[in-house]
């Protein structure tokens, strides 16, 4: 009977709390109350049989008031308390919500004294009626009391401000902490090629979006910048020494595959989402500080790419290899088949055998061994050149193999040794960014497998994934961690970084030897053909 007044089937009443027993305790109360003064109505608008029973519905009244005072008890210590602590973040909605339930209230309130005064005039006779009266009065006093105190507790709420944001000019640029940045991040990678891109990448960022207060960049700042770096050619900045402007290379990119008709690989989205992760992790530095609110790198989402496989070499491959002439002329054919051999017969990685040193050739009670570590740069055509391993593994003794030996690697070393040279392969120079002298080996070998005939799936570090397989194919006798200790995987764990002489003593050179020593191919493989 109260629908068609306030046009609604339900109200809802907040319970002012996050606590779901709280909540619920509190709702069992006013649900009691509430429906109890709706039981009283319907009773008096039906028959005298309804009106009688009411003395007996009387008799509870006294505890749902007490009850009453409880909540109010309650809710006065909650607000005491809370400080009204969830309206920090939403006070104008609660405001606003406060108000309407107040006056829904205060609606209900105003019908149900209609619907007492009605029945009032229509059972005047009845003395229980006067009763009833007096205590659906005194029930809407207690609501209209609760909604003037939830209005009070409104308005304290909207007189609180809202926290203040980070003011933009008390925020240092973003070209005042990205060396200091730079600096502290770099103990934290892993090698310096990642600690190099870097500061690459903050270095485009600054050249892209330009220098301003941190707080001020905004999430399109951060969209400019991973859109820009995905027009970026793939090869910007690999074949100069000083690159040309970012947007510079974007736009003689775009005229060549407009004008020209050629096809310009641009960065793939797994590069950009690297690069973007720098620039995240900076963000996330600064949070904490309070030079940023928020991280504009989070949200943004990146195609996943498939990663080609690298598979063993397969008998056709490696056929194909052996036979087709060396006609490279950035290094020699002597170091063409000698880094070639060693990779096959150690799976030693490209850049370890490339920064070989003499000094790195040792002869053990066990046999000539090959110590993989970490030297201190030296000048080569007056550039730097410094290697360490990959990992704390990859620093370790590897045993030369008897094909090898048979080849002449001993002797070599040692002529090279004579001759005062630092690195066996002394005609590989160093290129690239890194200065490493792996790089134009690298490509030489690319080329040259491809015009053998070479299919894609097997590269240089094929010859890693051979042996890895050989090996582990063999019987039980040759343990897991001779194998991991021979590779350089991080697997081995029990070793760490102590040095290669430690490491030695520890696994053993016979166990050693005798690992290297299974490392076999078919009988098509002439690894000397590699020599003529």
């Amino acid at each position: 009977m109260v629908r068609p007044f306030i046009g609604k089937q339900e109200i809802w009443f907040s319970m002012r709390t996050t606590s779901r027993v709280t909540a619920t305790a509190r709702a069992g109360m006013v649900y009691g109350m509430v429906e109890q003064i709706f039981q009283d109505c319907r009773d008096m608008s039906e028959t005298e049989e309804y009106i009688r029973t009411l003395e007996d519905a009387l008799t509870t009244s006294d505890g749902i008031i007490s009850g009453q005072d409880d909540l109010i008890t309650i809710l006065k210590r909650q607000h005491e308390l809370r400080r009204v602590t969830d309206a920090l973040t939403h006070y104008s909605e609660f405001s606003a919500f406060i108000r309407t339930q107040a006056e829904k209230l205060r609606d209900i309130g105003r019908r149900i004294e209609d619907l007492n005064h009605k029945a009032i005039l229509n059972q005047g006779r009845l003395a229980e009626a006067r009763d009833t009266r007096n205590e659906l009065t005194e029930a809407i006093k207690q609501i209209a009391s609760m909604a003037t105190g939830m209005m009070t507790m409104a308005n304290q709420a909207q007189s609180i401000p809202p926290s203040p944001s980070i003011p933009v000019d008390e925020t240092p640029k973003f070209s005042e902490i990205m060396e200091s940045y730079a600096e502290s991040k770099s103990k934290e990678l892993k090698n310096e090629r990642d600690s190099r891109v870097m500061k690459v990448t903050l270095a485009q960022f600054l050249e892209i979006v330009g220098d301003k207060p941190l707080a001020s960049y905004k999430g399109k700042d951060a969209h400019l910048f991973i859109e820009t770096m995905r027009r970026l050619p793939n090869n910007y900045g690999k074949n100069s020494i000083t690159p040309v402007p970012i947007l510079d290379s974007i736009a003689s990119a775009d005229f060549q595959e407009k004008h020209a008709g050629k096809d310009i690989p641009r960065l793939s989205d797994a590069t950009v989402e690297k690069r973007v992760t720098f620039l995240r992790s900076l963000w996330d530095y600064m949070r904490p500080i309070g030079h940023v609110e928020k991280n504009i790198w989070k949200g943004f989402k990146f195609k996943s790419e498939k990663v080609r496989a690298v598979e063993d070499w397969s008998e056709e491959n490696l056929t194909r290899l052996m036979n087709y002439p060396w006609t490279t002329r950035t290094f020699s054919r002597t170091t063409y088949a000698f880094v070639t051999a060693i990779a096959a017969y150690s799976g030693m990685r490209q850049s370890e055998i490339c920064h070989l040193r003499c000094e790195d050739f040792v002869h053990t009670d066990d046999g000539w061994m090959i110590y993989i570590q970490e030297h201190p740069p030296v000048m080569v055509n007056g550039k730097e050149v410094k290697f360490s391993p990959k990992s704390e593994a990859g620093e370790r003794v590897v045993p030369i193999h008897s094909e090898l030996i048979k080849l002449g690697l001993i002797k070599y070393v040692e002529r090279m040794k004579k001759a005062g040279k630092t690195f066996i392969f002394y005609d590989l120079k160093p290129a690239g960014l890194d200065n490493l002298l792996s790089h134009n080996f690298q490509h030489g070998f690319s080329r040259h497998k491809i015009k053998a005939g070479v299919t894609p799936e097997n590269v240089f570090h094929s010859f890693r994934h051979s042996v890895s397989t050989i090996l582990r194919n063999e019987d039980a006798t040759i343990r897991e961690v001779w194998i991991d200790a021979v590779l350089g995987h991080i697997g081995d764990t029990s070793r760490k970084s102590q040095g290669v002489t430690t490491y030695l003593h520890q696994i053993g050179a016979k166990n050693l030897k005798k690992t290297i020593n299974r490392i076999h191919y078919p009988e098509s493989f002439q690894i000397a053909k590699l020599f003529e």
